[in-house]
């Protein structure tokens, strides 16, 4: 549900905020995905971005929950986290995505 809103006297700002809301719309699906029409992959740098957008506009904290499920589950015995779970390529485990 939309729970956010943001008008003003700017039309463009106005805009931004309509096509940044669809935007974010589009890269939700079971999880936080980073483009709706590529690779459509959980990355988790991305996601804790997307979740404080979601937060404010539709109020929803079920992806982030079951993000977190996931990068917990994808931690390796080094302690390292899968940059974007639940794949299991070895060599995305990215720093700062952790």
């Amino acid at each position: 549900a939309d729970v956010g809103t943001f008008e003003c006297s700017d039309a463009v700002l106005n805009r931004i905020w309509h096509v940044g809301r669809e935007t974010l719309r589009n890269c939700m699906f079971d999880a936080y995905v980073d483009c709706p029409g590529h690779e459509q992959a959980q990355w988790w740098g991305d996601a804790r971005i997307q979740f404080r957008a979601n937060a404010y506009t539709f109020g929803d904290v079920s992806l982030l929950e079951r993000g977190v499920r996931l990068v917990a589950q994808s931690q390796a015995p080094d302690g390292s986290l899968h940059a974007h779970p639940p794949a299991d390529a070895p060599l995305h485990r990215l720093p700062d995505h952790m």
